[in-house]
């Protein structure tokens, strides 16, 4: 059987997602074309992904359309922040950027003097009018404190997935396995077997996290957010209170909704605080020049002069975009394997046809690979004689 190794497709989507945004220039990707543009990029192999490779019309449209919404899967998936030492996504290699619809421009949120001079007024329902004063320390800081402050929010919900996207939604995702499992190919990276394997998007509360709390993201004074929050007010509010820091947090958010930037998913009944999350439609992908890994300022209490270098073997490897396919054969070598199929993996391997084996020690005596690039050990040979025989 072929096998599909997850850490290889991760980068081949990564390589392609690099390829797209480069492709597309200054105007990014928009949600609307992200899956479509990474999947032309790929150009795979239909029988590569296909359950059945013979269909054709409607039904080969809609085993496309299955790999698409899996590809959205992954490429949100992958917005996630985590310790990447070894594997960093194009955000920590600089080779991508996001821009917000709303937030610049003449008739973006930071353009509104209105908002950032005293409020505005917010009609209700029922016709009633509520006046949002907007808070001192906002009002008194620059245009360029008050962009960097809505950027951090952003990107500090995005790299949690506080994201509204159905890829990532529970309830979506059990349909996205039930319609994308028939038409996809079984063992490969792109079928998803069970949607309660699948990562999920957070719902952001302007609130410190409760007892009774089994899921969310919270933004608070207590958190990284708030705390970045408070150090960046300093100069124009030096006692901003705990208070103070949470009533700031809920206005940020209140007007990124009010310009379509984030939405309110969770209604905020009874007096608890509504929940948010990032509406996809105002997320654009933008490639990077792939010289400076991006700073979280929740995380530094100071940037230094010298820029955070990125990791230059990663950055080379999603430039240099490989025609794998998303196909990476592996084969076992072992003594429950008939001897006339170890020799032929073996000539495969020695010539390059087949790239990778898995072995037990009957590669460790007499057989000779010319030119071999790479042995991983699973682990400690038992004696120095075994490691001797296989280095």
């Amino acid at each position: 059987t072929r096998v599909r190794s997850s850490a290889a497709s991760d980068v081949y989507k990564r390589q392609a997602l690099h390829k797209a945004t480069e492709q597309r220039g200054a105007t990014g990707l928009s949600h609307g074309d992200l899956s479509r543009s990474i999947f032309d990029a790929m150009e795979l192999r239909f029988d590569s992904y296909a359950a059945d490779p013979e269909v054709r019309g409607p039904a080969r449209t809609a085993t496309n359309d299955a790999l698409r919404r899996v590809i959205d899967y992954y490429l949100y998936r992958d917005l996630q922040r985590g310790w990447r030492v070894t594997a960093p996504n194009l955000e920590d290699c600089g080779l991508l950027h996001f821009e917000y619809d709303g937030l610049l421009g003449n008739d973006g949120l930071l353009a509104e003097a209105e908002l950032w001079g005293t409020g505005f007024s917010v009609r209700h329902g029922r016709g009633e009018e509520q006046f949002i004063e907007t808070p001192a320390a906002l009002r008194e800081s620059s245009a360029e404190t008050r962009e960097e402050i809505l950027r951090t929010l952003l990107d500090v919900m995005r790299r949690a997935l506080a994201l509204k996207v159905d890829a990532l939604d529970p309830q979506r995702q059990l349909d996205l396995v039930e319609q994308t499992k028939p038409r996809l190919l079984e063992g490969t990276v792109w079928y998803l077997e069970d949607a309660r394997e699948l990562t999920k998007a957070e719902v952001a509360y302007p609130r410190s996290r409760r007892q009774q709390d089994r899921t969310g993201f919270f933004l608070s004074s207590y958190g990284a957010f708030g705390r970045y929050l408070k150090r960046r007010l300093a100069p124009q509010a030096p006692r901003l209170t705990r208070d103070d820091i949470d009533t700031i947090i809920r206005f940020l958010l209140f007007v990124l909704k009010r310009y379509g930037i984030v939405e309110q998913v969770r209604s905020g009944h009874d007096g608890d605080d509504p929940g948010y999350q990032i509406n996809a439609d105002a997320l654009r992908w933008l490639p990077g020049d792939g010289a400076i890994r991006p700073v979280d300022r929740t995380r530094l209490i100071e940037a230094g002069e010298i820029p955070p270098e990125v990791n230059r073997y990663f950055v080379e490897c999603y430039r240099g975009f490989v025609d794998l396919k998303g196909v990476l054969e592996a084969r076992e070598h072992t003594a429950q394997v008939a001897a006339e199929d170890r020799e032929e993996r073996e000539e495969r391997f020695r010539s390059g046809d087949l790239p990778l084996l898995f072995c037990s020690p009957t590669m460790e005596l007499g057989v000779d690979i010319a030119q071999l690039n790479l042995v991983n050990l699973r682990n400690v040979p038992p004696t120095p004689a075994n490691y001797a025989q296989r280095s």
